[in-house]
C-alpha cells in the first residue's frame, strides 16, 4: 500500500542497519497512535550545559522551560546549576524545587555520572527530599573491559538493594564505552527489576556500534531514553561524535523512536524520553575495529561542549536555549508525522 511503503522508507532512511524493515500492519499503526498519545517527554539539563556553566541557569529554570514547552517533566544531573546545583541545596532549597514541580505538575528524574557507593548514597539522599523515584547512573571506570564489567556488577548489586529499600528505579546509560551485549550481560547478572537500561540515541557510536543494532540487543531492558542528534566522526579504527541540532545528524531518529514506542506488549515499556540537545558536544572513540577481546579503556575525562568562538558568550547561551526549544518542536513534529501516517494506514 502506498502509505505503508512511504512510511517504511522514512523509517529506514539513514538506518545503516542490518535489521529487517519494520512491519506496518493496521494493528501496529493503532498501537503506535496509542503510544504517541501517552508518551512522556522530559527536558534534559544537559541541553542547557553552557547556561549552567557560564550563566545562572538552574533547576527552577529547567522546570519553567519544561512547563512553557508543555513537557511532562525534567531529567536533571545533581551537578547541574553551577553554584546552585542540587548537591549544594539545603533541605529547604530542595523542598522548594519539589513544590515548584508539583505546582507545575511536572515529574523529576535525577542523574549522576557514576555507580560508586558514595555517589549513589548522595543522590538517594536528594531523591528522598525531592520525592524522586527514577535515577540514572553510568559505569565510569578505566581498565580492561572485564574489570569494568566486574566493578559495574558489584556497584549495581549495591544499587539494587538500595532500590528495593527505597522503592526506586535505576537505569544504566551506555556512556560511550560498554557495548550493548556487555550491558545486557551486566543487567542479567544483577537480576533486579529495579535496575534497567537507558538507551541513548548516540552513545553507542563511541563504542563502535550502530545505535539501531544496539537498540535491538538492549530492547528487553530499556525503560528510559535520551534523544539527541549527532554526527559520526571517523577516527582511526573507531568513531567519535559531535552534537548537532535535531534533524542535522546521521542517526535514524524516526526509526529508533518507532522501535522504542512499540516496546512493551500491553503497556509502554519506555517510561520517559528525555530531550538532550547537545550542539557542540564532542567525544572521542573508545572501542575499535582492531581491539582485542579484553581491551584496555583509559581513565576518561568528561567530554566537553565547546563555545562557538565566532560568537560572544551571551550569544552562545541564547543559541543554546533556542536549540533546546527547536528540539522540542522537532520531536513533536516527528511524533505528529508518525501519528498522521499511522492513521492513514488504518484507513487504507
Amino acid at each position: 500500500m502506498p502509505m505503508q511503503k512511504y512510511f517504511i522508507d522514512l523509517l529506514n532512511k539513514n538506518s545503516a542497519s542490518k535489521n529487517e524493515s519494520p512491519k506496518l500492519t493496521k494493528k501496529i499503526a493503532q498501537k503506535l497512535i496509542e503510544r504517541i498519545k501517552v508518551i512522556k517527554l522530559y527536558a534534559h539539563s544537559y541541553s542547557f550545559n553552557l547556561n549552567s556553566q557560564k550563566g545562572d541557569y538552574d533547576a527552577i529554570d529547567l522546570l519553567n522551560f519544561a512547563h512553557e514547552n508543555r513537557l511532562n517533566g525534567i531529567n536533571i544531573h545533581i551537578d547541574f546549576g553551577g553554584k546552585k546545583n542540587l548537591r549544594k541545596k539545603s533541605k529547604n532549597g530542595l523542598e522548594y524545587i519539589r513544590l515548584q514541580a508539583e505546582k507545575l505538575k511536572l515529574g523529576i528524574n535525577l542523574e549522576i555520572s557514576s555507580t560508586s557507593k558514595e555517589e549513589v548514597d548522595s543522590i538517594v539522599r536528594i531523591a528522598r527530599i525531592l520525592d524522586v523515584k527514577n535515577i540514572r547512573v553510568y559505569i565510569r571506570y578505566g581498565g580492561h573491559i572485564s574489570e569494568i564489567i566486574k566493578k559495574g556488577i558489584k556497584d549495581l548489586k549495591y544499587i539494587s538493594e538500595i532500590a528495593k529499600g527505597d522503592e526506586l528505579s535505576f537505569v544504566v546509560e551506555p556512556h560511550e564505552v560498554l557495548k550493548s551485549n556487555e550491558l545486557v550481560r551486566i543487567i542479567k547478572k544483577v537480576n533486579s527489576p529495579q535496575v534497567r537500561l537507558l538507551f541513548d540515541f548516540g552513545n553507542m557510536i563511541n563504542a563502535n556500534e550502530n545505535p539501531l543494532n544496539a537498540l535491538t540487543v538492549m530492547s528487553p531492558y530499556i525503560s528510559q531514553v535520551h534523544i539527541k542528534s549527532v554526527k559520526k566522526i571517523k577516527m582511526k579504527k573507531g568513531y567519535g561524535k559531535i552534537g548537532v541540532p535535531e534533524g542535522e545528524g546521521d542517526l535514524p531518529q524516526m526509526r529508533m523512536l518507532f522501535n522504542l514506542l512499540l516496546l512493551g506488549k500491553f503497556e509502554p515499556q519506555v517510561k520517559f524520553y528525555a530531550l538532550e540537545q547537545e550542539v557542540g558536544y564532542e567525544s572521542p572513540p573508545f572501542r575499535f575495529d582492531n581491539e582485542n577481546e579484553n581491551p584496555l579503556i583509559p581513565n576518561r575525562e568528561p567530554s566537553v561542549t565547546y563555545l562557538d568562538k565566532n560568537k560572544s558568550v551571551e550569544e552562545n547561551l541564547l543559541l543554546e536555549k533556542q536549540n533546546a526549544s527547536k528540539q522540542v518542536q522537532y520531536v513533536e513534529a516527528l511524533l505528529k508525522q508518525m501519528e498522521i501516517m499511522s492513521k492513514s494506514i488504518i484507513k487504507e
